[in-house]
């Protein structure tokens, strides 16, 4: 049928089609949340749509689960070595739990707020802390595993790589930080 094309093209198709809905469902995601909050309120709409940027993750990292599973499937023993490969599946496991938070404590929580002002409301700015450390973590998270995707061999061991990702998710929750420090202000 498609005698043009490898198995290994196909897995990597796929994969690269769950990576651009889950990471573009994060992006989406985090852009919606940060419009939202500009005047200090969040309406049913709103966080409707950033449940709908949660969906685009977890059906992406579906995808990248079932099709990484295939590709690994084609080479287990040069996987199962690869430091690259172990880093970003601690990266991609760090996304799963992260959004499994995000999705099933803080979109809750929110709903109850749909209409409240943000800014006056103790908890959402208790919340609110959160909710910027998990945005950097994502958004650095999703980065790094495009990052490490793309290059095709790495010279370092795991820790060292895991290192310099904590190190700019470090640099991003400063940053987040200080954002919400000036949303909380206004």
């Amino acid at each position: 049928m498609l005698s043009f094309v490898s198995l290994k093209t196909i897995y990597l198709i796929l994969h690269l089609l769950g990576l651009a809905i889950g990471a573009g469902g994060a992006f989406v995601s985090d852009v919606l949340y940060m419009e939202s909050i500009k005047d200090k309120k969040i309406t049913k709409d709103e966080l409707r749509l950033m449940s709908i940027g949660g969906v685009m993750v977890w059906v992406g990292l579906f995808i990248l689960t079932i099709s990484g599973l295939l590709l690994m499937s084609l080479d287990f023993a040069k996987y199962a070595v690869s430091t690259k490969f172990i880093a970003k599946m601690i990266i991609v496991l760090i996304i799963a739990v992260n959004g499994a938070v995000i999705h099933h404590i803080y979109i809750p929580r929110m709903r109850q707020l749909i209409g409240n002002h943000l800014g006056l409301d103790p908890g959402f700015r208790r919340m609110s802390l959160y909710l910027y450390v998990s945005g950097a973590i994502s958004f650095v998270s999703w980065v790094s595993t495009i990052v490490l995707g793309a290059i095709k061999k790495i010279p370092y061991n795991v820790p060292t790589i895991l290192s310099v990702y904590l190190g700019f998710v470090l640099l991003a929750i400063a940053f987040s930080l200080l954002v919400r420090k000036m949303f909380l202000k206004k």
